[in-house]
C-alpha cells in the first residue's frame, strides 16, 4: 500500500472518520453536502450501504444519536427514499414502529437518553466537578448508564464516552477496577490516556479488535498492527492451485477478526492497513469496496489463485462480494479474466442471486448479459426469476431484467 493509494481516497476516508466521530455541535448541513458529493455522486454508494453505515455510527457514537437521525431524515427527503426499505432487524430497535416515512427514535431510547443534571449526562460530558459534588453525599453503587446495545457501569461509560477526567478520578478511589470490558469500550471512546491505562493489564483480543474496526479508531489500529499487539492469524485452508480459474476449489482464508465490521462501517482505511500488514487478509471481501479494484488487479497479476479461489467461512468468493455490494467495475474485471460466473457459495447462492436479493439492477443486467445461469437454484430451490418475483411482491420492484433474448436457455 502506497501513500498515493490513501491520498486518492482521502475524501472518502476523511468523511467516514468525521461521520463516526460526529460531534453534537457540528453542522448537519455540511456533512449532508459531503455525503451527497463524495459518497452518492462520486462513489455511487448504494443507499442501503450508506444507511447501514450510519446505523453503525449511531451504535458507536451514542452521544450524537439525534444528529444521525437528522442526517437519515435529510438524506431520505433529498433523495425521496422510503424508511421501510432501510429499517431492518438490526436497526429496528433504534426507531419507533409508526408507519410514517420519518426516522424517529424509539420512545424508550428517548426516555433513557442522558439529560442535564443526571449522572449519565455528567459522565457523557466529563463533568468532573458535578460528579465530585454528587459523590460527596451519594454513591454510584448500582448505577448504570443505558446505551442502545447495553447498560454500562459508570467506569465503562467513562471509557465509552472518552470521559478521561471522571475515569481517572473513579479509579483513584480504588473502588473501581479495570477489566476487559473497559478496554473494549475505551477503544470505542478513543481517548488515548484511557486506552493506555486499560491496556496495562488487558490485551487486545478479538472483540476489542472488531470494535476498533467498527468505530473507525484507525490510529489505534495502525499502532496495534505496527507493534504486533494483535495476531491476525491469516491462514489459507489449503495450498492455492494455479489451475483453479473456474473457481471449483475450496480455499477458505481463516482469520480471527470480523471483516464484516469493516464493510458495514465502510472503514476503507482499515482495509488498506490490513492489506499493508498481510495482503491475504483482505480476500475475498475486498471486492465489497470499489476503491480496492487496483489492489485486486495487482494481486491477480502476481497471485491469480488467491484472487479467484479465496473464500470465507460460507464459501463466498470475490465474485459474490462484488455482486452483493454493487462493485460493477470489479465484476467486469473478474469476468474478463474468465472467472466462473455461476460459482455458488455454501448455500448454492450465485452472484446473480446476491445481486437480485439486494436489487442491484445494473449488476443483474450485466450478469445476465454475460450469460449467468438464471435457472440455477439456491438452497431453497429458488431460481433468479423466483427471487425477482419475491422482490417485486415485497417492494413492488420490476422483473424486467428477464427478457427472452437476454438469458441463456
Amino acid at each position: 500500500m502506497s501513500c498515493e493509494s490513501l491520498t486518492k481516497f482521502e475524501d472518502f476516508i476523511g468523511l467516514y472518520d468525521r461521520l463516526f466521530h460526529f460531534k453534537s455541535n457540528e453542522s448537519v448541513e455540511e456533512i449532508i453536502n459531503s455525503i451527497s458529493s463524495t459518497l452518492i455522486s462520486k462513489s455511487k454508494m448504494p443507499f442501503d450501504m450508506l444507511f447501514k453505515s450510519i446505523f453503525q455510527a449511531m451504535e458507536f457514537n451514542n452521544r450524537s444519536i439525534y444528529k444521525y437521525v437528522e442526517i437519515l431524515n435529510q438524506v431520505s427527503t433529498k433523495y425521496s427514499l422510503k424508511k421501510c426499505d432501510f429499517v431492518n432487524s438490526y436497526s429496528s430497535s433504534y426507531f419507533d414502529t409508526e408507519e410514517s416515512n420519518k426516522f424517529k427514535l424509539d420512545q424508550e431510547l428517548v426516555s433513557s437518553f442522558p439529560k442535564e443534571g443526571e449522572i449519565s449526562y455528567m459522565i457523557m460530558h466529563d463533568q468532573i466537578d458535578g460528579i465530585k459534588e454528587y459523590l460527596s453525599n451519594n454513591s454510584l453503587k448500582g448505577s448504570y448508564i443505558e446505551i442502545p446495545f447495553g447498560n454500562l457501569s459508570p467506569l465503562e461509560a467513562c471509557c465509552y464516552f472518552g470521559s478521561v477526567n471522571i475515569f481517572f478520578f473513579l479509579i483513584s478511589t480504588s473502588k473501581y477496577k479495570i477489566d476487559r470490558r473497559c478496554l473494549r469500550y475505551s477503544v470505542i471512546g478513543g481517548n488515548t490516556d484511557i486506552i493506555n491505562e486499560c491496556m496495562k493489564n488487558n490485551q487486545i483480543d478479538e472483540d476489542c479488535f472488531n470494535d476498533i474496526l467498527s468505530s473507525h479508531n484507525n490510529k489505534l489500529l495502525e499502532y496495534i498492527l505496527e507493534n504486533g499487539l494483535f495476531n491476525l492469524d491469516i491462514e489459507p485452508d489449503s495450498n492455492y492451485n494455479e489451475c483453479s480459474v473456474t473457481g471449483h476449489s475450496d480455499d477458505e482464508v481463516k482469520r480471527n477478526f470480523d471483516f464484516y465490521k469493516i464493510i458495514e462501517s465502510q472503514n476503507l482505511k482499515a482495509a488498506f492497513l490490513l492489506y499493508k500488514k498481510d495482503d491475504i487478509s483482505i480476500f475475498p471481501w475486498c471486492a465489497a469496496f470499489p476503491q480496492l479494484l487496483d489492489i485486486i488487479k495487482n494481486e491477480y497479476m502476481n497471485h491469480p489463485s488467491i484472487v479467484l479461489n479465496a473464500s470465507d467461512g460460507y464459501r463466498r468468493r470475490i465474485l459474490h462480494y462484488a455482486a452483493d455490494y454493487a462493485c460493477l467495475e470489479t465484476l467486469k474485471f473478474l469476468i474478463s479474466q474468465c472467472v466462473y460466473i455461476d460459482i455458488a457459495d455454501a448455500g448454492n447462492t450465485t452472484a446473480l442471486h446476491y445481486a437480485l436479493k439486494k436489487d442491484r439492477k445494473e449488476i443483474v443486467e450485466y450478469l445476465i448479459s454475460q450469460y449467468a445461469d438464471t435457472s440455477a437454484k439456491d438452497e431453497y430451490g429458488r431460481t433468479a426469476l423466483h427471487i425477482a418475483a419475491e422482490k417485486k411482491q415485497k417492494r413492488n420492484s420490476r422483473t424486467s431484467y428477464f427478457t427472452p433474448s437476454r438469458y441463456k436457455c
